[in-house]
């Protein structure tokens, strides 16, 4: 099953997510019940775009997750915060990202920055206007919601599947 997950990495409610509620779905992504796809709806902050190419940055390297992981570690789930070409190659390096100029290359890249545009468009064209927005096969989930009404919708379409 899949869960198709719109976020921002300067999203107060998304770095909550991040935070409590993706740790405790692991167990599901560890045994192939659950596979989860990134969407970036990067609009929260002038800098929400710019975090976004670095996540696809890293992605290029096989380090989506790991970038995903430290850049949400270190945010604050009470502000929104702002992100620097430094900083997010900061958190590359952190990640383990093994090639920083490619890294900071990609990020800055005009085809980057598109795919950033369009994944925001793409979002807006399906009405998802906030984040985290989660789409588990029929289920969709608008806003936060903590961990078991996630799991709970989780097993709801795994059985509707079935």
């Amino acid at each position: 099953m899949v869960m198709v997950l719109y976020s921002d990495f300067a999203c107060p409610y998304c770095t909550v997510f991040a935070q409590e509620v993706e740790p405790q779905l692991e167990d599901l992504v560890a045994d192939g019940t659950l596979r989860i796809e990134w969407r970036d709806l990067a609009q929260i902050t002038e800098t929400s775009p710019l975090a976004a190419q670095a996540g696809i940055a890293a992605g290029n390297q096989g380090k989506f997750w790991e970038f995903h992981d430290v850049v949400y570690a270190a945010a604050d789930p009470q502000a929104h915060p702002d992100y620097t070409e430094d900083s997010l190659v900061d958190f590359a390096q952190q990640a383990g990202v093994p090639d920083l100029d490619r890294f900071r290359a990609d990020m800055n890249d005009p085809a980057t920055a598109s795919a950033v545009s369009e994944a925001t468009n793409h979002a807006h064209s399906l009405g998802i206007q906030g984040t985290p927005f989660l789409i588990i096969n029929d289920a969709v989930i608008a806003g936060y919601r903590p961990v078991d009404y996630v799991r709970a919708t989780i097993a709801e379409q795994a059985t509707n599947a079935s």
